[in-house]
């Protein structure tokens, strides 16, 4: 799997939020049509003195902080998404699982809304403009509720809470394995995972600190300064806001809402979609809160493999929305939320999933695909005319065409991910579930196939439409995996063509039908068992044993190669197999005394393809690359290529003056020398214009004294 091109988390470029689907996604990432390059500051960094603070400062070295300061945080996350979201769900009338999976959902909506809203009106970013827009929400949907009276719930969703612990043990269940694995594969909460995209999502935590911005054009500034385009900037606001009320430090807050998006959104909005699609019943709920929890595609895949944290807090919200859509299109088997409240939860998910990922939107419309086909041949078979079931038919034909035509234009230029397998290689690991080039997780597929066939012998119109859901997620994977096609191009190019994403994503429509397989077997074990086991405690063992048995049986290899994976990409060390931007505990340790060195203001430059660009998340210190993908100026350019060399009157030494670069990191020994692009920062301690202010075995500050500086 490591073998693959990289993938890129934040390459896709967004233009302002109003005018999103219309034009612009996409231009090439990282670059701004209004002035070339070389026109453009490296770094918008704001003014140091007046609003930098060492709040979320932290020394990364490994171990210094304790798991009871990241609980603090994680449970502050919550209370921040229940304040922000749950005001809205009350006003709706919602109650039960609804209003726990949907408090999280209109949150972050929230959370989204209010960081664009902010900067508008000369508000800093705090938790104070999030109350504001909720409340204000709330208000707004309470209203309309009691002025209209036909978007009123004709019953209370889960009005009575009877079967309400069924529910808090799956999810309480899934989160004690989600927060086990994440736990042991972080290692210590002060580390934090050294991949690709993980460099810009921490340094722009530290950005929104600093700048009391984090609106999404606000947070593209980090990368691309004088850029009009927008960001997805919602997991970063999230993040300042549980430092800002906590003190904790960047890593520790990164975790933190990692493990509150894992281990409580996530199950909870698996288990309201699979009530949804199957209906309730005590084991399906306890089987969907153990298959959340052993699925190797999900979470931990997208971590270990780029850092994505964005799309792991997007992934987590879509089964909620997917939940109010097949309420609106009556597949729902839970308790009716009724036509306009099931609008409104959907028209109120719109910023939470255009602010986590914009690739959520684009997967909501693939996944849509099967249910308009299933709604469609219900109508169909509804319809005595034939005039009528052509108009159908036309209807559904052209719905399909509007997605694709959709997802042509909702997609970023990057395009470099190939296939990982021949197709039927694909279709062979979708059905085995080996995704990724993971091991296979086959009691999971075993309970999919299982739950698929039990679905369709029911005929009922839920679960036709798990089914389809499941095959359409299992189909995007298969196509994005397969070999290089212009069907693959053209499906899967709104997820960067990346099999990983897609197999990430395959999680959401996998939860339901494997849960309705666990269920079924265990109906066809207790007709058979109970007539031999006394009621009351005997059954209760059972029950208790075919829990442990799923939870043996979906904790298997799979999970364990991705829980490896994983810990490599926190474990502190040079080496760790298959990590990208590799940072080991010298330079853990020489960053933790930067602050101490380098005054408030200055600049560092280095590669940031070494770690070196985590000293400002770390630190609060600029840095001149702070983003792997940043464009680099003419200047830029100079310097990178000829610092080592240059004497005061050549362009690198210019250069130097120009961005004011006044300190060189190099976290480990150069491992690009011969490359041209840095060859400037190689061999820098036989350089005139440095010289070493401080060094922890490889490691090494150099302090610029040269080129008239």
């Amino acid at each position: 799997m490591r073998g693959s091109p990289p993938t890129i988390d934040h390459e896709i470029t967004l233009i302002p939020l109003s005018t999103q689907f219309s034009s612009g996604i996409g231009k090439e990432p990282g670059r701004i049509s209004q002035a070339p390059l070389d026109a453009l500051e490296t770094t918008r960094f704001p003014p140091t003195a007046d609003v930098t603070s060492d709040v979320g400062q932290t020394t990364v070295s490994g171990g210094d902080v304790g798991w009871a300061e990241t609980a603090v945080a994680a449970l502050v996350c919550v209370l921040i998404l229940v304040l922000a979201g749950a005001p809205v769900a009350i006003a709706l009338r919602l109650r039960g699982l609804w209003l726990a999976a949907s408090s999280s959902l209109f949150g972050m909506s929230a959370i989204t809304t209010a960081a664009f809203v902010a900067p508008l009106v000369l508000v800093p970013w705090s938790v104070l403009p999030v109350l504001v827009v909720s409340l204000t929400v709330s208000a707004a949907v309470a209203g309309l509720l009691h002025f209209f009276p036909r978007t009123r719930p004709l019953v209370h969703v889960t009005s009575r809470w009877h079967g309400l612990e069924p529910f808090t043990t799956a999810i309480g269940l899934a989160a004690i394995l989600i927060g086990l694995r994440l736990v042991a594969a972080i290692g210590s909460p002060d580390l934090f995972a050294q991949e690709h995209d993980n460099v810009f999502h921490l340094n722009a935590v530290r950005y929104v600190l600093d700048t009391l911005d984090a609106s999404p054009n606000g947070v593209v500034q980090l990368s691309a300064p004088g850029s009009s385009s927008n960001y997805p900037s919602t997991w970063h606001a999230l993040n300042a806001l549980v430092i800002q009320i906590t003190g904790v430090t960047v890593p520790v807050a990164s975790n933190a809402v990692l493990l509150t998006v894992a281990c409580l959104i996530w199950p909870a909005g698996a288990l309201l979609l699979t009530r949804e699609l199957f209906g309730y019943s005590r084991p399906l709920m306890l089987a969907a809160g153990v298959v959340s929890a052993g699925l190797p595609v999900f979470p931990l895949l997208l971590v270990a493999d780029i850092g994505a944290y964005p799309l792991v807090m997007s992934i987590a919200l879509l089964p909620a929305v997917l939940a109010a859509a097949l309420s609106l299109a009556k597949l729902s088997h839970g308790e009716p939320l009724g036509r306009w409240r099931s609008v409104i939860i959907l028209v109120g998910a719109a910023p939470a999933l255009l602010g986590t990922h914009p690739s959520s939107i684009a997967t909501l419309v693939a996944l849509s695909v099967p249910l308009v086909v299933v709604v469609g041949i219900r109508a169909f078979k509804s319809q005595a005319s034939s005039g009528a079931r052509l108009i159908v038919l036309l209807a559904m034909v052209t719905y399909a065409t509007g997605v694709l035509l959709f997802l042509l234009v909702f997609r970023p230029t990057f395009q470099g991910n190939s296939g990982l397998e021949t197709l039927a290689g694909a279709v062979g690991s979708a059905l085995v579930f080996s995704l990724a080039d993971l091991p296979p997780a086959l009691a999971v597929a075993a309970l999919s196939l299982v739950g698929a066939v039990s679905a369709i012998r029911s005929r009922r119109t839920g679960s036709i439409a798990a089914v389809a859901l499941w095959l359409a997620g299992l189909s995007l994977y298969v196509i994005s995996a397969g070999p290089d096609t212009f069907v693959r191009g053209v499906v899967t190019a709104a997820w960067y063509r990346d099999p990983m994403r897609l197999a990430a994503l395959t999680a959401v429509t996998v939860v339901p039908i494997a849960a309705y397989g666990a269920s079924t077997v265990w109906a066809w074990l207790g007709s058979r068992l109970r007539p031999h086991i006394p009621a009351g405690g005997g059954r209760v063992i059972l029950g208790a044993a075919a829990t442990v048995l799923l939870i043996v049986a979906t904790q298997g290899a799979a999970m364990a190669a991705v829980s490896t994976m994983t810990r490599a990409s926190f474990d502190p060390t040079e080496k760790a197999p298959g990590v990208r931007v590799p940072l080991s505990a010298d330079a853990r340790e020489l960053i933790a005394r930067i602050p101490s060195l380098v005054p408030e203001g200055d600049l560092i430059a280095g590669n940031p393809r070494d770690g070196s660009s985590f000293a400002y998340a770390l630190t609060g210190r600029r840095v001149l690359l702070p983003h792997l993908l940043s464009p680099r100026t003419a200047d830029v350019e100079a310097f990178n290529q000829g610092f080592r060399t240059a004497t005061p009157s050549d362009p690198a030494c210019g250069a130097a003056r120009t961005l004011g670069i006044r300190w060189v990191l190099q976290t480990r020994a150069p491992v690009a020398a011969v490359d041209p692009v840095w060859g400037g920062l190689s061999g820098l301690e036989r350089s005139p214009n440095v010289e070493v202010a401080d060094r922890v075995g490889s490691a090494v500050l150099f302090r610029v004294v040269g080129c008239g500086l």
